[in-house]
């Protein structure tokens, strides 16, 4: 298994940002209660590198979806309005909501134009199997795309029911016909399901990756899913047909590693990467530094920002050389 040359990423990853222009698309994600002037008011200064970041509306965030891009610049706020007035009106739990015929069309509009779509921890959700599979039926499969790219992660299993882990497997299977599928877990999270998935209990002693690379091969051949990407401490391990590779990261503060919006963080860089078309590595490489950059810097990242924490990290490379 390849181990991919950071310094080699980090670079390729520096010229990647330095030639981004502002991209033509809108983010939408929850607000942060110190970001969250008014949930209808445009975040304009949040992320310079899109043209703008709108809250999540609530009905999706209850649907169990984290976040999307989009690129319907023009008429964004205006199909956001519409959806959530009609969410309002109908005012149904979320499963039933997904499935509401007056919804349909306009979450069609909205999610004709979305380019990424990442879902919620599966584990923190309880309604996933019922709010994602209407919205694959009623709202992905109509629109007739198959080039979206959906995100998703498990979060902890260790006291669900392994037949429900076994319905979100048959879930991304589901979506992976109408896209990509990334499916991220972190080491502790990818060793509940394999114990889960093959019968037996966790072996001690095992260190990131070499005592796990059979473990992640014999994962990423059971489930239907384009991407498999596994986080540990010091590293991230890469699946898919194509290639597989593991890629080394600064080992950040507690404070910073378990921030409660860590994930939505490495989703937006990791979402942003994708919709720039960049090869795969240097998109892994901008969600570990959109994140870290936001939780070192305490703000959302803009352009300069980006380049200047890439910038300390080869640094501090070249001082270990």
């Amino acid at each position: 298994m390849e181990n991919k040359d950071i310094n080699t990423v980090l670079d390729k990853l520096s010229a990647v940002v330095t030639q981004c222009q502002m991209l033509q698309q809108v983010y939408l994600e929850p607000a942060r209660q110190q970001e969250a002037i008014s949930k209808l008011s445009p975040i304009h200064s949040v992320d310079k590198l899109r043209h703008l970041e709108l809250p999540l509306p609530d009905f999706l965030r209850a649907a169990g979806i984290r976040s999307m891009t989009v690129t319907d610049i023009d008429s964004i706020e205006t199909v956001l309005g519409e959806v959530t007035a009609i969410a309002k009106t109908i005012a149904q739990s979320p499963g039933a909501l997904m499935k509401h015929p007056e919804l349909a069309k306009p979450l069609q509009q909205l999610f004709r134009h979305a380019t990424t779509v990442a879902f919620a921890d599966w584990a923190l959700f309880a309604s996933a199997s019922e709010c994602w599979d209407s919205i694959l039926t009623q709202v992905i499969k109509p629109i007739g795309r198959r080039d979206h790219e959906f995100i998703f992660y498990l979060g902890d299993i260790s006291g669900s029911p392994f037949f429900l882990v076994d319905e979100l497997l048959d879930i991304m299977g589901e979506f992976s016909r109408y896209g990509k599928v990334t499916f991220i877990l972190d080491q502790q999270e990818m060793l509940r399901l394999w114990q889960g998935l093959n019968g037996v209990h966790r072996t001690s002693g095992d260190s990131w990756p070499f005592d796990y690379e059979e473990k992640y091969r014999a994962l990423f051949n059971a489930m239907n899913i384009q991407r498999l990407l596994v986080y540990a401490n010091n590293g991230v391990s890469y699946y898919s047909k194509e290639q597989k590779f593991n890629l080394t990261r600064r080992v950040l503060s507690a404070a910073i590693e378990n921030n409660g919006h860590a994930r939505n963080d490495f989703i937006n860089g990791y979402s942003m990467g994708l919709t720039l078309g960049v090869d795969i590595d240097i998109v892994i490489a901008l969600g570990i530094v959109y994140y870290s950059a936001r939780g070192e810097y305490n703000a959302a990242p803009d352009q300069q920002m980006l380049l200047n924490y890439i910038k300390t990290w080869r640094n501090l490379q070249d001082s270990v050389a």
